[in-house]
């Protein structure tokens, strides 16, 4: 069966992110992951957007499997340009560093790209992100690198009454999964990048999805809900 995002639901991001879609007007945007859960949706939007908003954005995709990237998309347009890296096996990137935005979601987090096995996380994880940030510190104007983080990091803390501020992060590593220990670990590294005035760095905390290319069967909140 083949599944792809609906132009329904490009169409209500456009309409939801509009003023954020536009402000990468004519940017040059580099996605690693960009076959995963997340990375498919972000490089659909941004090739949708095109059309809809008149973004001219050039687009790059990282993948490690490149048919499929292809089999996720409705279309390959002339300014996405898709570019087959295995980090555990290259630890470079062989471009012209002149990107103002780069994403990183190169973390395997789904069972069919090798979540389940904890050396592949963490080998994948950290050679991906020491070689983007740095690719990154090549560029003459720091690029904004955004990468995507989990709401894992706030670890299993006591109940409490309020919300919960979005930059706090457990001090006990013991409440942290394996996968959260190592998101913590890359959000530090791109904090001290940004520090280091290398790039204009964030860490945005994701979590509770649903949608094509999430696989039901796995540890995510809306498949064990649905089970």
């Amino acid at each position: 069966m083949n599944v792809s995002i609906s132009s329904k639901d490009l169409d209500q991001i456009m309409d939801y992110s509009k003023s954020s879609l536009l402000a990468l007007h004519e940017g040059n945007i580099l996605i690693s992951g960009a076959s995963g859960f997340v990375g498919t949706w972000i490089t659909s939007a941004l090739i949708f957007a095109n059309k809809k908003l008149g973004l001219n954005v050039q687009v790059t995709a990282i993948v490690r499997d490149r048919e499929k990237m292809l089999s996720r998309l409705h279309e390959v347009p002339n300014n996405l340009k898709i570019l087959e890296i295995d980090y555990l096996r290259e630890s470079s990137i062989d471009l012209k560093p002149n990107f103002t935005h780069i994403f990183q979601s190169t973390t395997p987090s789904m069972p069919s790209s090798g979540s389940l096995d904890h050396e592949n996380v963490s080998q994948v994880s950290y050679r991906s992100n020491a070689a983007l940030l740095n690719f990154a510190k090549n560029h003459k104007t720091p690029p904004t690198f955004c990468h995507l983080s989990s709401g894992a990091v706030y670890g299993s803390p006591e109940p409490i009454v309020g919300p919960i501020e979005e930059r706090i992060t457990s001090e006990d590593n013991s409440s942290l999964s394996e996968y959260a220990f190592i998101k913590k670990s890359l959000e530090r590294d791109v904090e001290d990048a940004t520090h280091r005035g290398y790039i204009r760095g964030c860490n945005p905390r994701l979590f509770a999805f649903g949608g094509p290319f999430l696989q039901l069967d796995a540890q995510f909140a809306i498949g064990n809900f649905m089970q």
